[in-house]
Formats: C-alpha cells, structure tokens, sequence
C-alpha cells in the first residue's frame, strides 16, 4: 500500500515524465495481478456463500403450561425427558417440587413431596435418576445432593456437602462446596462420584463468596 501511494504521488508530481524508477515500474506491472487476485477472491467467496443451505429456522417447542411457575429445566441424556421444579421462586423454592415429562406431549409426573428447599435438577448419565440439591436442617443440615428415579420410587442422598451436581463425563461431577469451618464460603469443585480426586476449581477470595451452578 505505501509502494502505491508513493507511486500515485509520482505519477501526479512534475516530475511524472521523467523515467521511473525500477521499483515504481514493478509495482505498476504488479496492479493487474493484484485486481486479477481480488476479483478471483471475491468470486469464490460469493460462490461459496451461494452454495451453502440457508440456516434452519428456529422453533420453540412449549413443554409447560401450569398456572404456576416451571423453572431449572434439565433435559435427559436422550433429550427426551425434561426435568425442572414446578412451584415457588427460581432460587431455594420452599414449596417447588421435581417434576418429569416426557416430550413433546406427556404427562408431567412428580417425583419428590417435601418442604425442603430445591434447586438445580440434573440427569445422571445412564438418564435413569435425576439428581438435584436439597438444602436440609437438622443432623443433615447443608446442601446436600439427592436423586430421585424418574420412574418414581423414594429419594435417597447421593452426596453430603454437594450442590448443583452436574456430569463431566460418566465417573466425574462438578459440584459447589462449603469449605470446612465455614457455613456459607463455598469453592466450586471436581471430583469422582465417590468424592476421590477432589480438587477445586474456583475458590472465591472473600470468607463469605459462594459458587452456585
């Protein structure tokens, strides 16, 4: 670019009728390969784009239609299934409940019945149960992580201290956990199911931060 302008300035002075200089010529021999270049460029660029399929539309497809609230939708290995929590606010809902569909057209099923707060529902790997956080008191009091089959049956505790459960592959987890001697710093984590290979992933630098999802 600067060799052409410097060749435009040459062109345009007074001295434009004197013999040019070696490098100016070259560069004046070099204009119709360059437009040459452009234009085959150009023109496989357009044709590229005329031969690729437009984009597919996109869809909504309505899974929900209660009078309350369908919230944390998860969707089943298959992607046949969507679970979610049907009832109260979007974050540690007291009177949510986990729900299962089936879609486009099933029936949602309820699979847990009790006044714990919720949140964050997921499906194991194998489809077969959907995991979720339960914030308990008492004995067990803490985020704990529990799953439910999704063809009904009792809940059952799969790991203390886990929330947000979610699969990286089928033996590791990422989970958010309460740091020891604390009731609320939580660091986020990786470990196998049975908690072996633990390490974090995020801890946050203030004693109070928390790590959800």
């Amino acid at each position: 670019v600067l060799e052409l302008q410097k060749l435009a300035r040459d062109l345009t002075s007074p001295a434009a009728a004197a013999p040019l200089p070696r490098r100016s010529r070259q560069a004046i021999w070099a204009l119709p390969m360059v437009a040459v270049l452009a234009a085959v460029a150009g023109g496989a660029i357009w044709w590229l784009n005329r031969s690729l399929p437009p984009p597919p539309t996109s869809a909504y497809e309505q899974l929900t239609s209660f009078a309350d609230s369908a919230m944390a939708p998860a969707l089943s290995p298959d992607g046949r299934t969507v679970a979610f929590i049907r009832g109260g606010t979007w974050f540690l809902t007291r009177s949510g409940q986990i729900f299962v569909k089936q879609r486009p057209n099933g029936e949602a099923v309820q699979l847990t019945n009790d006044p714990q707060p919720k949140l964050a529902p997921a499906f194991t790997p194998d489809g077969a149960r959907v995991a979720y956080t339960l914030r308990e008191t008492g004995a067990a009091e803490g985020w704990n992580t529990w799953t439910v089959p999704v063809s009904g049956g009792q809940p059952t505790r799969m790991l203390p201290n886990a929330a947000g459960v979610t699969w990286i592959d089928d033996r590791h987890i990422l989970f958010s956990e309460v740091l020891p001697n604390s009731t609320i710093h939580m660091a986020l984590k990786t470990a196998t199911l049975g908690r072996a290979d633990a390490r974090s992933v995020y801890v946050p630098a203030h004693e109070r931060g928390m790590v959800h999802y």
